[in-house]
């Protein structure tokens, strides 16, 4: 383990004065929490409500199956598509509280939610086609009218968590734009979610990413998977424009 440095110290510090200062507190039902140092800053009655997407699950866009399966499988749902991601991990089902949590988290502009969301989603990182590669995360953006409106990127806030807790094992690229303004796609139907992103991302135009993205394996990360329209057409484009090893999507819950 990296000793911890300067910076490091002086982080926890910090911490450890604020938690004084501000005690901790459940973002469901703020009851007080014991330290910073829980295992994830949420009380054990609201955690109990959360359910974590365990396998059996689709092996490529993680939708979980009922059942015993006794080997790998694809649903219905991605099964007559051609994806353009490699596979995709949910860290929890899009229910109940966190849903409720989520929905402040972005459309609330209750930032401080990214720290509980974030470690949830630290959840998908222990799945075997991801544990001992190097990964690039990039996250799904928003267009810059809906950014004005929200004030921040949940993926990107997401992406820092990661990045914050996993220094050394993780880059950040936000290797991709939103060109074209989308209703969203909450409340669409399968088909509508599908041609509702078409042309509606490009690679960026900072540095050269095409060739930065060379060879590399790219996790995408976003708040939730749904059909996987959105990652799949981000994953377009990162094919189109570079000659990726492999591409992954990680989110907090899988719809």
């Amino acid at each position: 383990m990296a000793e911890k440095t300067i910076r490091d110290r002086l982080h926890e510090t910090v911490d450890a004065a604020a938690s004084l200062l501000y005690p901790i507190t459940c973002p469901s039902c703020d009851v007080p929490l014991p330290s910073s140092r829980v295992p994830l800053p949420i009380c054990d009655d609201c955690g109990a409500g959360m359910s974590r997407i365990a396998p059996p699950y689709c092996r490529v866009c993680g939708q979980a199956y009922e059942g015993a399966m006794s080997a790998d499988f694809q649903c219905s749902n991605c099964a007559d598509r051609k994806l353009a991601f490699d596979f995709a991990i949910g860290g929890y089902a899009a229910e109940g509280l966190l849903r409720q949590l989520m929905h402040r988290f972005k459309y609330e502009q209750n930032i401080y939610l990214a720290q509980l969301l974030g470690r949830l989603l630290e959840s998908t990182l222990t799945d075997k086609r991801i544990v001992g590669k190097d990964w690039i995360l990039v996250p799904v953006p928003l267009h810059r009218r809906r950014f004005r409106n929200r004030g921040f990127n949940q993926a990107v806030e997401l992406c820092r968590v990661l990045k914050k807790r996993n220094p050394k094992r993780f880059q950040v690229k936000k290797a991709i734009r939103r060109v074209r303004h989308t209703p969203r796609q909450a409340g669409l139907d399968r088909e509508q979610r599908l041609s509702n992103l078409r042309g509606a991302f490009a690679l960026s135009r900072f540095g050269n990413m095409a060739e930065t993205l060379v060879g590399k394996r790219i996790l995408l990360v976003d708040d939730v998977l749904t059909t996987g329209a959105t990652a799949s057409e981000c994953g377009r484009v990162l094919r189109n424009s570079a000659d990726i090893a492999e591409i992954g999507v990680i989110t907090v819950l899988r719809g």
